[in-house]
């Protein structure tokens, strides 16, 4: 049976963390982990949302550029958009296609679904 669960909180309280943490526990326990975490870097503080991120596809080594906040944003935009790199976002395509063809992972995680994965942008 599918489980679904939903981490909530605010800016830099450890949602990725404890994803990857929850990835690695089932991987130690030789199950199957699908998924993609949006790794932050460049905070301007420790609650803060990131300036950029990066994407880690948890079926594969190593990391891409995924997304870096535009700068030049409303200051009532909060927060602001993001630009996503287009390399890394059709590598994400191609992952997810991907997926279709394997059977179900024990575990997948999404990590950062918001109103842009929502409107289908984004991670989507």
């Amino acid at each position: 049976p599918a489980l679904l669960i939903a981490v909530t909180g605010a800016p830099g309280q450890g949602r990725t963390a404890l994803l990857a943490a929850l990835a690695a526990e089932y991987r130690a326990a030789g199950r199957r982990v699908e998924g993609a975490l949006a790794v932050a870097e460049e905070r301007d503080a420790p609650e803060a949302g990131p300036t950029r991120y990066r994407l880690h596809l948890l079926g594969e080594a190593g990391e891409l550029p995924w997304a870096e906040r535009e700068a030049d944003a409303a200051a009532d935009t909060a927060p602001p958009p993001g630009v996503f790199n287009a390399a890394a976002h059709r590598r994400l395509r191609l992952w997810a296609d991907g997926l279709r063809m394997q059977p179900p992972a024990d575990l997948l995680v999404i990590d950062e679904f918001g109103p842009q994965e929502a409107r289908g942008e984004g991670l989507m």
